[in-house]
């Protein structure tokens, strides 16, 4: 006997530790996509919360797997993780990403792919002291549905000149 007690003997879970991807077969890869945490400035007002969490919903993990260059039942490579969190950083509707392997049996690894969403709502307002006072506004949202799509329209006060509106769409 080696002297383990009853719940230490039985332990149910095995300590989350990091693997490096060595080749190893990827059995899994999850997505977790979070919305912006804005420094925690909406968690202590309940209203602003609401309102925050209103205006933006999180990226659809189908969006992000599509980034994804790790693939279930193909070899884990430090290559091919470190290219992914490249290329989700690189997006316009993500602040962060982090791509992190663990084990998963004797020789497999699960990949676990987290993301941070940017604010999504685009607005703009141009003012000056004199008449008229406004003389443009934006509107828009980043990551319409959660679907990494960007739209925003807008108007510019032209002077002596037509008035600008203004439409920009990227997918």
């Amino acid at each position: 006997m080696l002297g383990l007690s009853a719940p230490a003997a039985g332990l149910a879970q095995v300590p989350r530790t990091q693997v490096q991807c060595n080749g190893q077969i990827i059995t899994e890869v999850l997505v977790r996509s979070h919305a912006p945490t804005y420094g925690g400035l909406f968690e202590r007002s309940p209203l602003l919360g609401r309102l925050a969490g209103a205006m933006h919903v999180a990226t659809a993990p189908s969006v992000i797997e599509e980034f994804v260059l790790l693939k279930r039942g193909e070899r884990c490579s430090i290559l091919l993780r470190r290219e992914t969190e490249r290329i989700l950083r690189a997006q316009p509707f993500l602040a962060d990403a982090s791509v992190t392997a663990f084990p998963d049996g004797v020789d497999g690894v699960r990949v676990e792919v987290v993301t941070i969403d940017e604010p999504s709502v685009v607005a703009g307002i141009g003012l000056t002291t004199v008449s008229p006072y406004v003389r443009s506004l934006t509107a828009g949202n980043a990551n319409i549905g959660g679907r990494g799509v960007y739209f925003s329209g807008g108007w510019r006060y032209g002077g002596h000149y037509r008035d600008a509106w203004l439409l920009e769409y990227a997918n």
